[in-house]
């Protein structure tokens, strides 16, 4: 039998036991403003993890590499809600 040599799961709760331990006793409000300046510590940091084709050609118009196509999806209307 094969050893993992990485527990994926483990890591995962791993990072939760640290982030409850981070956040326990602080008021919401508190807690709010920790998991937004992680996402913005996240939101930062994405673009220069995404990797690249230094190939391709880039132009101003085209959206980046790697980038949800459904976010530019127009919104379909289905009209009114009927019970």
């Amino acid at each position: 039998m094969r050893t993992k040599s990485f527990d994926c799961i483990e890591s995962k709760r791993a990072a939760q036991r640290q982030i409850r331990a981070q956040v326990a006793g602080v008021t919401p409000a508190q807690e709010i403003d920790f998991f937004r300046a992680g996402h913005e510590e996240f939101a930062r940091a994405l673009p220069a993890a995404r990797p690249r084709d230094p190939a391709a050609p880039r132009s101003s118009s085209e959206p980046p590499a790697g980038s949800d196509s459904r976010a530019q999806t127009p919104r379909r209307d289905y009209g009114p809600v009927t019970d």
